[in-house]
């Protein structure tokens, strides 16, 4: 018996363990009568053991490989995300719960069009992160002089042809005066000439990926 097995095991008795104690504290509680209690507990140990049963049969069969056939079949896009080291797809974007990423992360990347939104309504979080020894930033954004400024002035529906442009211009003004870098902490900025269609993330262990356009509508 593997040690696999036997922690598995271990579990499985600690579960049912727990259930009985459930069961009498409940007992106990209610003034359950005996017979009742014994037949509750007879029940409870009745259908632990047909669980236990039915696992052990699958895996002996089966291995682990049998419920990753189920979730091949009834979720292929589990399996495609575990393959790729991808952690998790989500309709909605709350940056929030990265918060103390974003602060404490030994470097701190973040690629985007003009970020205006999105840096602006959290300067906060990113003044102070700025603010930290020790740390590095990368700002990757579009450079206001690109062709693609009026491609992705039509791409998004603007009929001001420099609405990008003055949005870029207007977040390296407010990066420059207002916010305040410490002499230990390495922030660079870089401009790139095409518009990105997914905004970037990247922490110490782990990058965000989003659609751009998502990333300009919560705060942290």
């Amino acid at each position: 018996m593997t040690t696999q097995r036997i922690q598995k095991y271990i579990r499985l008795f600690v579960l049912l363990f727990i259930s009985l104690i459930s069961l009498v504290a409940y007992a106990f509680i209610a003034k359950l009568p005996l017979e009742e209690l014994i037949k509750t507990i007879a029940i409870s140990v009745f259908a632990t053991g047909l669980v236990m049963c039915v696992y052990e049969y699958i895996y002996v069969s089966r291995g682990d490989k049998y419920f990753e056939e189920i979730i091949g079949k009834k979720i292929p896009i589990y399996l495609k995300m575990k393959e790729r080291g991808i952690e998790n797809i989500s309709d909605s974007f709350e940056l929030d719960t990265y918060q103390d990423k974003i602060i404490n992360s030994k470097k701190l990347t973040v690629v985007m069009n003009d970020g205006k939104s999105f840096i602006s309504a959290n300067s906060a979080i990113f003044k102070k992160r700025l603010n930290i020894p020790g740390k590095e930033t990368n700002l990757v954004l579009l450079d206001p002089r690109s062709e693609f400024i009026n491609l992705l002035n039509r791409k998004n529906g603007k009929s001001d042809s420099e609405y990008y442009q003055r949005k870029l211009i207007n977040i390296f003004d407010e990066i420059f005066h207002d916010y305040e870098v410490h002499k230990d902490h390495d922030f660079k900025i870089y401009i790139h000439s095409m518009f990105n269609t997914m905004s970037v993330i990247i922490f110490d262990d782990k990058p965000l990926s989003l659609v751009a356009r998502e990333i300009d509508r919560p705060t942290l």
